[in-house]
């Protein structure tokens, strides 16, 4: 439980002061130190960084930093590519 927990500590850090993507890092932890299957991996990173980026968009809410039509804008556009992107994912790991 330790190890996980000093894992979990220093990802977070390196990744909220730093701004590299979390799949960069959390991808190899989660498949070489936890044994994760490749999906597995990166529906586990996708939901990690999901949570984490929830408390650092709020703080740059509140700072003022998001111009939030262009941000809108971009979502309305992303949604899409990513619903699909989803889908996708899932039926080609019921293909092997």
């Amino acid at each position: 439980m330790i190890p996980e927990l000093a894992i979990g500590a220093v990802v977070g850090l390196i990744i909220s002061t730093t701004g590299v993507g979390g799949g960069v890092i959390v991808l190899p932890i989660l498949t070489y130190f936890f044994g994760l299957d490749a999906l597995t991996a990166v529906a586990t990173a996708n939901l990690l960084s999901m949570l984490m980026k929830i408390s650092s968009s709020y703080m740059h809410f509140r700072m003022g930093n998001i111009p939030l039509r262009q941000s809108f804008v971009i979502l309305l556009i992303m949604i899409p590519g990513t619903v699909l992107a989803s889908y996708g994912v899932t039926l080609l790991s019921h293909l092997s």
